[in-house]
């Protein structure tokens, strides 16, 4: 403790200050070339971002997670009586269940690229509950003295507190130095601030009565109060989109103009269906996932979906499975169990190609009963 309180005192001041403090005041945004601020927060704003987010944690909430056995045969069995089986199985605290849990720390993951939770412990050292701390108000340091990581948590009131490793559980996106992943809004920030833009724009259009920029041109010059009165009368009775539509009423040889760029020949619909495409890429997801159909067919989408597990589930599901062995397992506890999520729940859907699988594999010769039984974890 000693150490980290010693890092604690290194801390940036005002003259040059760290990127974390101004990450931190600023909700950790990112310059865009829009001029929109794309953070954790904001980028939630934009559907497509959020239903992405929304796709990786309740998926990964939705698959059951358990502390195995393994056994001298090569099979492994629910190690029902182990203490972090009701922590991860069933709730981590008394105030989460598992599903709740595990959906949290995975939009954590999906969003920021981190996901935290504080490791309660026993005097013994068993973790007897776990709980969310939230990624954009942590800071991970390595001790200069120890070389060991040290957490610095910044709570919404109260003081900075410190965290050494053990008590930590860390999960990590993708990330070059191994000490903190990447997050999605600032790699993806210029796709997310095109998307948010569009949105913006289409809901200023349709806020404006559905009509693009015009010019009134009279053929005398109008006087200030004229003009005052003119303006009040074309937002009482145009601007909103239940007032759209009503016919403009001009007078004294008054002619209307349009000077802007119709929606329509500026393709509005179809740039925001390439960010949709654009976001589905960041994260690896079908598009027909964010409800984006257009090269969707009955006859693809659950080859699209036998995809999305292997491509993208999987690569997260073994970070959890080995983040959570590695943190949570005692050295000696590691040898003899494994902590692993049930992928069987994603199958359902295609479970007539999964058993025909099964059947060539057994009847060729390929696959044992017990092998079959081993990857259905029985």
């Amino acid at each position: 403790m000693r150490a980290a309180s010693a890092l604690v005192e290194k801390r940036s001041t005002l003259a040059n200050p760290d990127k974390f403090v101004l990450d931190f005041f600023s909700g950790g945004g990112a310059d865009t070339y829009t001029g929109k601020t794309v953070n954790g927060t904001t980028a939630l704003n934009y559907s497509a971002y959020y239903s992405a987010v929304l796709v990786l944690a309740e998926t990964m909430a939705s698959l059951p997670v358990g502390v195995f056995r393994k056994r001298p045969d090569g099979f492994t069995e629910p190690a029902t009586d182990h203490p972090l089986w009701p922590i991860l199985h069933d709730a981590p605290n008394e105030e989460m269940s598992s599903t709740e849990f595990r959906g949290i720390m995975q939009g954590h993951l999906a969003s920021w690229g981190n996901a935290y939770a504080q490791k309660r412990m026993t005097g013994g050292g068993v973790v007897e509950s776990l709980w969310p701390l939230r990624p954009d108000r942590m800071e991970v340091r390595r001790s200069e003295s120890t070389g060991r990581l040290v957490y610095e948590y910044r709570p919404g009131n109260g003081p900075t507190r410190t965290f050494e490793r053990k008590q930590i559980l860390h999960l990590r996106g993708f990330g070059f130095d191994g000490v903190k992943g990447y997050s999605t809004f600032s790699q993806g920030r210029q796709a997310v601030a095109i998307g948010m833009a569009t949105e913006e724009f289409g809901g200023r259009f349709f806020s404006n009565s559905a009509s693009t920029s015009i010019a009134l041109k009279h053929p005398g010059v109008l006087g200030k109060e004229a003009k005052d009165n003119l303006i009040r009368s074309l937002q009482e009775r145009h601007v909103g989109t239940e007032k759209a539509w009503k016919p403009l009423i001009l007078e004294e040889n008054m002619n209307l103009e349009q000077i802007g760029v119709p929606p329509e020949d500026a393709q509005l619909l179809q740039l925001r269906g390439h960010q949709i495409e654009e976001i589905a890429r960041i994260f690896r997801i079908p598009p027909h996932m964010l409800q984006h159909l257009d090269r969707a067919t009955f006859n693809n989408i659950a080859e699209l979906g036998v995809g999305f597990l292997t491509y993208t589930m999987l690569p997260w599901i073994n970070r959890w499975d080995e983040g959570l062995w590695l943190q949570l397992l005692s050295p000696s506890d590691r040898r003899v169990m494994v902590i692993k999520h049930n992928v069987r729940g994603l199958l359902r859907g295609n479970l007539k190609d999964q058993a025909q699988y099964y059947k060539d594999g057994r009847q060729w010769g390929w696959l044992s009963v017990n092998d079959i039984r081993r990857l259905e974890d029985m």
